[in-house]
Parts: structure tokens; C-alpha cells; sequence
């Protein structure tokens, strides 16, 4: 298996070029980085018409905000809470389960890191958001 950080030469019909891949780690920051600005941008715009809705008190206002903050602070937590690089393929799944990667955010990885994150979103997508806290240990986090 090559190393995510090594060069890769590619022969064209005129040059010979390199291309060296950014590290993986930092590569997830960056994603990181871009995804928490649109899963926050999202959950802002998933407040407006609920804080807008005049058919419902103010009160009934307030829960429905209360328990969508609630929900998406789950999801965020899955997400982005204690990045480390053991926890970078979980996460990146997280992410790319909630729809927070473009396209072409995902080709800074290796195919067989690719394969994996996309195989863990989907199957993330058929269970609840605890399937994606599974981490390294294989164990569920303990209930709250």
C-alpha cells in the first residue's frame, strides 16, 4: 500500500511531471475547516422560518428551535468534536454522511481511503448517528 504523503509520478506524452499529495491529516483539517462553516451556515438557516412562524406561539417557537439546536449539536459532535487521526476516517464519514463535502473534497484522499469513507457514510445513513461514533475500539460511547 503507498503512503498517502508519496510522490506519484505521472508520465504525459510530452513531460514527466510530480505530484506530491498533501498529508492526510492535514488534508482532513482543511475539510474539516470548510465543513464546519457549512454545517453552521445550514443550522442557521434551518432557524430563520422557525423563529419567523407567526401560526405558532412564541413558546412553541422557542421548542422547535431548542430541539432542532439539539439534534444538529448531536450531529456536530459526531462530526468534528475531538479531531485526532484516529478518529479522521470516522469523522470524514460523519461529514460526508451530513452532505458537507463537495464533490471533489474527497479526491485529496487515496482510493482505499475514499472507498471507506464512502462505504461508512452509507452505512451511517441506514442507522443512527451512533453508528459513526464506533471509533477504533469498536465500542459505543456509555449513554448520558
Amino acid at each position: 500500500m503507498r503512503s498517502a504523503c508519496s510522490a506519484d509520478v505521472w508520465t504525459g506524452p510530452i513531460e514527466r511531471r510530480w505530484v506530491v499529495r498533501e498529508r492526510p491529516d492535514d488534508a482532513a483539517r482543511r475539510l474539516r475547516e470548510a465543513a464546519l462553516q457549512r454545517f453552521c451556515e445550514r443550522v442557521l438557516a434551518e432557524l430563520l422560518p422557525l423563529t419567523q412562524d407567526r401560526s405558532r406561539s412564541h413558546h412553541e417557537r422557542y421548542l422547535a428551535v431548542f430541539r432542532l439546536i439539539q439534534r444538529r449539536d448531536e450531529q456536530l459532535a459526531h462530526a468534528f468534536n475531538d479531531p485526532a487521526r484516529s478518529r479522521m476516517i470516522v469523522q470524514l464519514a460523519a461529514i460526508h454522511a451530513l452532505g458537507l463535502l463537495s464533490p471533489g473534497d474527497l479526491e485529496r484522499f487515496t482510493e482505499e481511503t475514499r472507498n471507506i469513507v464512502e462505504s461508512l457514510a452509507k452505512q451511517s445513513s441506514l442507522y443512527d448517528s451512533q453508528s459513526l461514533t464506533l471509533g477504533c475500539s469498536g465500542r459505543r460511547p456509555r449513554p448520558r
